[in-house]
């Protein structure tokens, strides 16, 4: 399955060739990965502050590319999940590269994070992938637009703020240099920049982060042939404008305020909401006036950008992130796989629950991810990856809601998500397809000649009617179920000797 570590970094690249490389540790800082320990877990060496060690049991470990399709982003700053992160099926991971952290002073290059949070993944049985981000430093211009005052209810929470780089060779020759330091460490996969419709992400133009992707992209793949490159991702919230402004252009207005009331309702009723309620289309504060905003009108610059950039082959497939409700992101695949050429490579590399609010329901969450996870699986999506594990405790809000708390015990979407993870461990890519008598997606599992049941994550749309006795249930919280239990709006896991239609 495809876990994505979320490792975090800042950074800004170097203009000297000969930039000076401390020798990296293949462990934590403050840690060496131990010849001979159980795992190759890493342990510390007399730090004063001795780095987290991750709980890695090598029985339990399914080597990366082996496990199937989903993953799971976590955070070295709570070491509390780490039990769940290493008991998590294996498959790929990522990190944040920022030049600025890469490079904190002209031509002194520090490697050591980066090296160790790469070293960390393959301990755990993931492949990374990395995240290249330019940040905001002494290698980078000045912010182009207005920051948002604070980031309270902002996706840029804790993230440094990119801009373009001041001399651009520099920055290709470091980023030449990345890839090749970690390709030749099975780094393959690479994404431009993260959600540059937002102004704490990225501090220029839409147009300006077009510019950089047509640069960086060849370099990427000039460096290693083998490259994969993805695009920033428009952010989650950019959808709803998006696909407001699309029906009130095709003079559908009660269906753009539907859309748009949809998209943003679970974090508006919760106070957590960049994009503000409205009531009716027109007037002062009406969507036509929201969707005039320049918010709106850069959300959909980058949209635009971003589906040139797959048309045009200057990346190799379109990134989704998606925290809203499945309803939402039913309307949003239908959206991209309407914009994108037949057969474009979608990886959703962010997939989650934004629910501020007392009304979140940990058991409807746990059915809110099985349910987006199929209608992601069903439309060809292939790269599909949860996160937060847990949330930030010391957070203004808690908007994006985990699999597990802080502390590490388990919540029903936690346990559904280990479960669904190693249902699709081995699924045959061929097999997986949307289901037609219910809601859902469906895949054969395990090695060709062998018995391979058949899977699927199904619901109904139309009322609970009884599952045929011969299928295996468990619900989305991970609960058995039993035989011949009603299927409703819940979605249920299916585990069947025949096809599942």
């Amino acid at each position: 399955m495809l876990l994505v570590v979320a490792l975090a970094l800042g950074g800004c690249g170097g203009t000297d060739p000969a930039a000076r490389e401390p020798a990296a540790p293949t462990a934590l800082p403050g840690a060496t990965a131990t010849p001979g320990a159980p795992g190759g877990r890493p342990t510390t060496t007399g730090s004063a502050t001795p780095a987290p060690v991750l709980p890695v049991d090598p029985d339990a470990r399914v080597r990366a590319g082996a496990a199937g399709w989903l993953g799971l982003k976590w955070s070295r700053a709570q070491p509390g999940t780490f039990d769940y992160v290493a008991d998590f099926p294996a498959g790929l991971t990522f990190a944040e590269v920022e030049w600025c952290d890469l490079e904190p002073r002209p031509g002194v290059l520090d490697w050591t994070r980066l090296d160790a949070l790469v070293s960390d993944a393959v301990t755990l049985g993931h492949a990374p992938m990395l995240k290249l981000r330019t940040g905001q430093c002494w290698g980078t211009t000045p912010p182009r637009v207005p920051l948002p005052p604070g980031r309270v209810g902002d996706e840029a929470a804790g993230k440094q703020t990119s801009t373009p780089p001041r001399d651009l060779d520099a920055y290709l020759a470091l980023v030449r240099r990345v890839v090749q330091r970690y390709a030749a460490r099975g780094v393959h996969v690479w994404a431009i920049e993260n959600e540059t419709d937002v102004p704490g992400f990225w501090a220029a133009s839409p147009a300006a982060y077009d510019r950089l992707v047509r640069r960086v992209a060849p370099v990427v793949r000039a460096a290693d042939p083998r490259a994969r490159v993805l695009d920033s991702g428009l952010s989650s919230t950019g959808y709803g404008v998006v696909l407001a402004a699309r029906l009130l252009a095709r003079d559908r207005d009660r269906a753009a305020l539907a859309a748009y009331r949809l998209h943003y309702g679970r974090r508006i009723e919760g106070g957590a909401s960049r994009w503000p309620a409205v009531e009716r289309v027109g007037g002062r504060d009406g969507l036509a006036a929201v969707l005039r905003s320049e918010p709106a009108r850069r959300a959909r610059q980058t949209w635009r950008h971003a589906l040139a950039l797959v048309r045009e082959g200057v990346v190799d497939a379109y990134q989704l992130h998606f925290y809203e409700a499945p309803e939402a992101l039913a309307q949003a695949l239908r959206a991209v796989r309407g914009a994108l050429p037949s057969g474009a490579r979608v990886e959703a590399w962010e997939v989650g629950t934004a629910w501020p609010g007392p009304r979140w329901d940990a058991r409807r969450q746990a059915g809110d991810l099985w349910r987006s996870t199929a209608l992601l699986l069903g439309s060809g999506v292939r790269v599909v990856v949860q996160l937060p594990v847990a949330w930030t405790p010391d957070a203004d809000a808690q908007v994006f809601r985990g699999l597990t708390r802080p502390d590490g015990r388990v919540l029903p979407a936690g346990r559904g998500w280990a479960v669904l993870a190693r249902a699709l461990a081995g699924a045959r890519p061929g097999t997986v397809a949307p289901v037609r008598e219910r809601r859902g997606v469906r895949w054969l599992a395990g090695p060709a000649g062998s018995p391979r049941p058949w899977r699927a994550v199904v619901w109904s749309e139309t009322g609970p009617s009884p599952a045929p006795r011969a299928w295996r249930l468990r619900a989305a919280t991970g609960r058995r179920l039993p035989a011949g239990s009603d299927v409703g709006a819940a979605p249920v896991l299916v585990r069947s000797p025949g096809p599942i239609r």
